[in-house]
């Protein structure tokens, strides 16, 4: 028989602000693959990558 390893906690964890709103986006493939990918190498969750593109490019285009 074997042991069945820990699970993660799931939710947004102790201390955090609960998400204002949750939002469906239609993505590709491809970009998908990118976002997984680019989270992985930076550590991020893929939601977290979004967020943080969103806001670089609405500062951006001000």
């Amino acid at each position: 028989m074997t042991e069945k390893q820990p699970t993660k906690p799931k939710g947004r964890g102790k201390g955090k602000k609960p998400a204002k709103q949750v939002t469906s986006v239609a993505l590709d493939d491809d970009l998908i693959q990118a976002l997984t990918e680019r989270a992985e190498r930076e550590e991020r969750t893929v939601s977290a990558l979004i967020r943080l593109a969103i806001k670089y490019y609405l500062e951006c285009v001000k």
